[in-house]
C-alpha cells in the first residue's frame, strides 16, 4: 500500500488489547491504515506483536508493541500511565483481549 493512501490524524492513537493476532492484529492493521499510531498490546508473544507492527508501518503507518496483562490492574494502570506521556494522545480503546470462562456473569471473580 502507498503511504499516500495513510490518513494522519495529527498525533490521534489507538490502543487495540491482544493485538498480536486473530482480530485483534487485524482492528490494529485497520486502525494503521487509517492514520492511527497503534499501540499493539500483548502479553506473552512479543514476536507477533512486532510482526503486526512491521506490517503497519511498511503499509505507511506508525506503531509500537506495548506489553501489559489485561488482568493485572497495577499493569494496566502502568500501561494507561505511560500512554498519556506519550505524545500521541489515545483516541481508541479496542477492548479485544480476553478468555474463555464459562459461568454465569455474576459468579466470576474480579481476577
Amino acid at each position: 500500500m502507498s503511504t499516500s493512501n495513510v490518513i494522519h490524524l495529527n498525533g490521534k492513537s489507538a490502543l487495540v488489547t491482544g493485538g498480536s493476532r486473530g482480530i485483534g492484529a487485524a482492528i490494529a492493521e485497520t486502525l494503521g491504515r487509517d492514520g492511527y499510531h497503534v499501540y499493539v498490546n500483548y502479553v506473552a508473544n512479543e514476536a507477533r506483536a512486532i510482526e503486526v507492527v512491521k506490517k503497519i508501518v511498511d503499509g505507511g503507518g506508525s506503531a509500537e508493541p506495548l506489553r501489559f496483562d489485561i488482568a493485572s490492574e497495577p499493569e494496566i494502570v502502568s500501561a494507561f500511565e505511560w500512554i498519556a506521556k506519550a505524545p500521541h494522545a489515545l483516541e481508541v480503546l479496542v477492548n479485544n483481549a480476553g478468555i474463555s470462562e464459562d459461568g454465569l456473569i455474576l459468579r466470576l471473580k474480579k481476577e
